[in-house]
């Protein structure tokens, strides 16, 4: 390896690389050149072929380290909605600096959904431009409403204890727009970096947004009015109270919305008529449909939340056990040594734990604590 010009402590794969470029060079070097004396050497670069010296991949909630090939994957999948709805166009970069513009920065944000037996890896595409702080930010645009949890707390209680005006059952639908906000039309001129997965080596192309994308301040409030516009085509009316609740008079429906989660409670009349419709509306998935008849689902995962209904008894409702596991290592209560409380909250305890009564001012320390509040 010496002879090739990398050096021998950094070339020689006997020893400790210290730089990844380093390593890079080595294997680029005796890839072209395969008449390596050294046995070893030959041997470790036969292994290494067609292996990548990457950065490892961490879930963004919980930072476990996750498998290369599902993630590129998922983003694969992400980029080719992103062109199937035409998210962002192509251009110079030159026509933003012309046009005056900042170039906002993306990043890949990857969420194992599933479990360490049965992995769903998520891949989304993040712009960088959210400042939900800055004083000098317009906070109306930032705006999306979320429904009274006493709605969706209506539509269970109308499950088990009412019928529909035709004397059946109702049962409440569980469904979930795959990448809602690509359906709502960008509302400002925003200009993006291309990620790494759709750059042109030479090309010097950004993306000028044609939807609205995650991260862009006015992605969330694009896509409750998009959403409104689409489910009052169907027939609803939209609630004056709260932009999330809707009514279909003629069906006798109610629908709850929260973010890109719908929740439609119907009679089976009723959804196989509305179904079709939100199928062809939106590329939804189908959570589960609740409900007391054979062949409905008895329990559903939705809104971290692992909703039961149990026959002759009603609903119950009870916090995701993936996001409890979630919340303990958020916390570091799945590090050892895990020592009982006697007393949840007293001082003893706390300090016998080893715990920093401090108040968190870092925002490193303090943003994962709203996400752990919501769920």
């Amino acid at each position: 390896m010496a002879a090739a010009g990398v050096g021998a402590p950094e070339g020689s794969f006997t020893g400790r690389f210290a730089r990844a470029d380093a390593a890079a060079v080595t294997f680029m070097v005796a890839a072209v050149m395969p008449t390596a004396a050294d046995d070893k050497e030959a041997a470790l670069l036969e292994a290494f072929q067609g292996r990548s010296l990457v950065k490892p991949v961490y879930d963004a909630v919980s930072g476990v380290p996750l498998d290369d090939g599902l993630v590129r994957a998922a983003r694969a999948e992400e980029l080719g909605y992103a062109r199937k709805h035409g998210v962002y166009e192509k251009v110079p970069r030159a026509q933003a600096r012309a046009r005056g513009k900042k170039v906002i920065g993306t990043k890949w944000v990857d969420i194992n959904k599933g479990d360490d037996k049965v992995p769903a890896i998520r891949s989304r595409l993040v712009a960088k431009e959210l400042r939900a702080f800055a004083p000098w930010v317009p906070q109306e645009d930032l705006f999306a409403a979320t429904p009274p949890a006493a709605a969706q707390h209506l539509l269970l209680s109308m499950m088990v204890s009412r019928r529909s005006r035709r004397g059946q059952h109702y049962k409440l639908a569980f469904l979930d727009v795959r990448r809602a906000f690509f359906y709502a039309l960008a509302t400002e001129e925003v200009f993006v970096e291309l990620p790494e997965e759709d750059r042109v080596p030479g090309e010097d192309f950004v993306g000028l947004l044609r939807r609205s994308m995650y991260g862009t301040r006015s992605a969330a409030k694009n896509w409750q009015l998009q959403l409104g516009r689409d489910i009052t085509a169907l027939g609803f009316v939209q609630a004056t109270s709260s932009p999330c609740l809707f009514w279909h008079s003629e069906l006798d429906a109610r629908l709850v919305v929260h973010g890109d989660d719908i929740w439609v409670l119907a009679d089976s009349g009723s959804l196989a008529t509305l179904m079709p419709r939100l199928h062809k509306t939106y590329e939804l998935k189908v959570d589960g449909i609740l409900g007391p008849d054979e062949g409905d689902d008895k329990a559903v995962r939705s809104l971290n939340k692992l909703i039961r209904l149990v026959p002759d008894v009603g609903i119950e409702i009870e916090a995701d056990p993936r996001h409890a596991e979630i919340m303990a290592g958020e916390l570091g209560l799945t590090r050892a040594p895990r020592r009982p409380v006697t007393t949840p909250g007293s001082k003893a305890d706390a300090e016998a734990s080893g715990a920093d009564p401090a108040q968190l001012e870092h925002p490193v320390d303090v943003t994962p604590y709203p996400g752990i509040s919501a769920f």
